[in-house]
């Protein structure tokens, strides 16, 4: 783990992540083989390390969720983890261990679904999960920050078809994350007062009993979404069946209409973790492969929507309506 010269900024060196398969790698003419081109042509999954009676394929399960005789989720540490890695430096350059843990959190046995084709109770299995890792890997004392996240498609940053998550633990607090966690304490939060005024103005998206989604005041991409909880929940363990069930339904949902504008998206969980308190919420970032960030965006930090956040709303909410949504 290196840091900058002389920014706050830090970069995980992992070679071994380009040792990993990329099944929606676009081969060149030097290439012998050519990887599928869409997921709908993956139908075979005797080659999938993922799928049934390939267990043996992947590192050994730390956990696991079964349903009647078979597992409906399971969790392994990922072969080609970010982090882990260990370098030797000579000042003034300036490196910290990167002592932590990547897992793969696989959602379903069936090869043939993605994320937005499991029902609202597969999902809520999944986020039941994503709270037991997060409990568990932040009981270790070294460990200061758990990522779950989801990359969909090959603009979002996912290299296998079968349906997937993962979740990383570091042991540095990255800095956005701090600043969350300074306007997320109880009695004063910043979350509180946004989903109450989101949920009545022109970038609602849509609401349930227990979340609200809606488009950012200031989006950091074109129809990025957050769904964050009504109530001032912290821990994502903490969810009562019925939260964690309109979790799902709304994370379905919001992926459905992102699925409309593009076949790529990410979306990221932050919660409370050890004695840090954090508002409960879901970044869904859409994923445009002729929208990245350019020479402005990355010189300055800023970024640049191509689209008003309240017509982003707007075009979500049309997805309500539209045939074959949930």
């Amino acid at each position: 783990m290196r840091k900058d010269y002389c920014r706050d900024v830090w970069t995980y060196v992992a070679p071994s992540r380009g040792e990993r398969t990329n099944q929606f790698r676009v081969a060149d003419e030097n290439d012998e083989v050519v990887a599928p081109p869409g997921v709908q042509d993956v139908a075979v999954s005797g080659s999938c390390d993922f799928c049934p009676g390939n267990e043996d394929r992947t590192p050994p399960v730390v956990d696991v969720l079964h349903d009647a005789s078979v597992w409906s989720v399971r969790v392994f540490p990922n072969k080609y983890p970010i982090v882990g890695r260990e370098e030797p430096v000579s000042p003034p350059l300036v490196v910290e261990s990167s002592h932590g843990a990547h897992e793969v959190v696989v959602e379903t046995p069936d090869h043939g679904r993605q994320f937005v084709d499991l029902t609202v109770e597969q999902v809520s299995r999944v986020i039941l999960m994503y709270g037991r890792r997060v409990a568990a890997l932040s009981s270790d004392p070294a460990i200061q920050w758990v990522q779950v996240f989801k990359n969909h498609g090959p603009a979002g940053g996912a290299s296998l078809f079968h349906s997937h998550s993962q979740i990383i633990a570091t042991g540095r607090l990255p800095e956005p994350i701090r600043g969350k966690m300074d306007r997320s304490q109880a009695g004063g939060c910043m979350y509180c007062s946004v989903v109450v005024m989101e949920e009545a103005g022109p970038r609602a998206v849509l609401a349930n009993e227990d979340f609200v989604a809606f488009v950012p005041f200031a989006p950091q991409h074109d129809f990025e979404v957050w769904i964050v909880s009504r109530e001032h929940v912290s821990q994502l363990e903490a969810l009562s069946e019925g939260q964690r069930t309109s979790l799902a339904d709304m994370l379905l949902q919001v992926a459905n209409r992102i699925l409309l504008l593009t076949n790529s998206y990410n979306f990221l969980v932050f919660c409370g973790q050890k004695d840090r308190e954090l508002h409960l919420h879901v970044e869904v970032v859409p994923r445009f492969p002729d929208r990245l960030k350019a020479g402005f965006e990355l010189s300055t930090g800023y970024s640049v929507v191509t689209v008003t956040p309240e017509d982003m709303a707007a075009q979500l909410r049309v997805g309500l309506s539209r045939p074959g949504l949930r």
